[in-house]
């Protein structure tokens, strides 16, 4: 049922994703009894943990399968869902993918440690909805990969977290659908924004490229705080989410610093703003860009959705009259014909769908000195709950120990005593402090289909 704010949920949502994947592998070569090459072990829901882990005796369970690998091997699942409340992959240069021509479910939380660098999460639907941890997918490892995935958590909490209690450097996120993680509204009827699609927490050098990031009303769409620096977030779908994209840090001196949102389409994000940032009463980050993003918004700033916050420069965008897209209430995230946005943010959907190969990245382009925005008229709506980046992620349900690390809320700050000593030298810049509904989400249309 509709609520306030901009995003609906149809009923045929999810069942209209399974129903393109399921065409997808009946369409595809009949599996053999002997595992493709891709494939080092597997795993079936009629398997046993007791078995051979080959395709002709699978294992029962996701567990066994990531135990079993060693470094340059790939685990499948086998269509189906696999449950249990956790999963941790610790091995390097592992992978975890759907087998060749089938599409696996996983509903547990999954955490790739710090342990796993290297380590690729792809071919997914990942479902957690109903599972008690707080985030669905939580990558700690350094250069892991998570993508060609469709991730949901059912207005339930975050779906993508990267880093907190390590830094996870150069984290790749790429060609997959996320949407509906959080709820609007909390609990206890208070307003809740801290349920984002993709959350960085001290994250270095992370990549967030070609993916549908939609329909999330408990949060924003790509969150980077406290302390993401060097992120490039290019050639993504934002859409319809509580707020777009929001350079954040906390009190305590960790901005996020160095951060580069070009040649996105970032639109009807509300009540929040399409680019935003939130110091937390903190001093502002530095290098932050958004630029050459298409723009549209019908809340507050619009029609460009971007706030005048501090700590980042939006300039050379191209502001939009309308949607982009040829049917956004249907789901169909393709750019009209005589959208600019066609050629300014690329095909994204043929990308994520596997329709087409992913075009080479450009090479990031150098921090604009141009100031913000002038301040827009529309002021910010009023909230019963913190700034907001004021809180820590929030921990999960599972303990520390079973988690593989610190809890969220007692993490390190890697970053507090590099941030003590820029501070020292940018002393004479301006450290003023700043403060920064479930309504609708859009139908998928069967183009958005992961090939892999």
């Amino acid at each position: 049922m509709p609520r306030s704010g901009n995003v609906t949920k149809p009923t045929a949502l999810l069942t209209s994703l399974v129903a393109a994947f399921a065409a997808l592998a009946l369409s595809a070569a009949p599996a053999s009894a002997a595992a493709p090459t891709s494939c080092t072990k597997v795993a079936a829901p009629s398997g046993s943990d007791s078995a051979a882990g080959t395709a002709a005796a699978p294992y029962r369970t996701v567990q066994r399968l990531v135990s079993s690998l060693a470094a340059g091997q790939t685990g499948c699942l086998r269509a189906g869902t696999y449950g249990g409340s956790a999963l941790y992959m610790r091995k390097p240069d592992t992978a975890l993918q759907s087998y060749p021509g089938e599409r696996a479910t996983l509903t547990a939380f999954l955490e790739v440690t710090p342990e796993a660098p290297r380590s690729r999460v792809s071919g997914l639907t990942i479902d957690t909805s109903g599972n008690s941890n707080s985030v669905g997918t939580k990558l700690q490892a350094d250069d892991a990969v998570l993508s060609d995935n469709v991730i949901t958590k059912g207005s339930e909490g975050i779906c993508v977290l990267a880093g907190t209690y390590n830094q996870a450097q150069r984290v790749i996120i790429e060609r997959n659908y996320i949407y509906d993680c959080g709820s609007g509204v909390q609990p206890d009827g208070s307003h809740n924004k801290f349920d984002h699609l993709i959350y960085l927490s001290g994250t270095r050098d992370a990549v967030v490229r070609w993916n549908i990031l939609s329909a999330n009303a408990g949060g924003w769409g790509v969150h980077m705080y406290p302390g993401a620096d060097g992120t490039l977030i290019e050639h993504n779908i934002i859409d319809g989410n509580q707020g777009g994209v929001i350079f954040a840090g906390s009190g305590e001196g960790s901005p996020s610093d160095d951060n580069v949102v070009r040649n996105n389409a970032i639109t009807g994000n509300g009540p929040r703003w399409n680019i935003e940032s939130s110091w937390s009463d903190g001093p502002p980050g530095t290098g932050n860009v958004a630029t050459a993003n298409c723009l549209y918004s019908t809340g507050q700033g619009q029609p460009s959705g971007v706030s005048s916050g501090r700590g980042f420069s939006a300039t050379g965008n191209t502001v939009l009259s309308g949607y982009p897209y040829v049917d956004r209430t249907a789901g169909d995230y393709r750019f009209k014909s005589d959208s600019p946005c066609a050629e300014l943010v690329g095909d994204v959907v043929a990308v994520a769908s596997g329709e087409t190969s992913t075009p080479p990245s450009e090479p990031t382009p150098p921090t604009s000195t141009t100031p913000p925005p002038a301040p827009e008229t529309t002021p910010p709506p009023s909230e019963t709950t913190p700034p907001a980046s004021s809180t820590p992620p929030p921990s999960s349900t599972t303990s520390p120990a079973d988690a593989g690390g610190a809890d969220e809320e007692k993490a390190p700050n890697p970053k507090r005593a590099t941030k003590r000593k820029r501070a020292k030298k940018s002393a004479s810049r301006s450290r003023s402090s700043r403060t920064d509904s479930r309504s609708r989400i859009s139908n998928v249309s069967a183009r958005v289909q992961l090939h892999r």
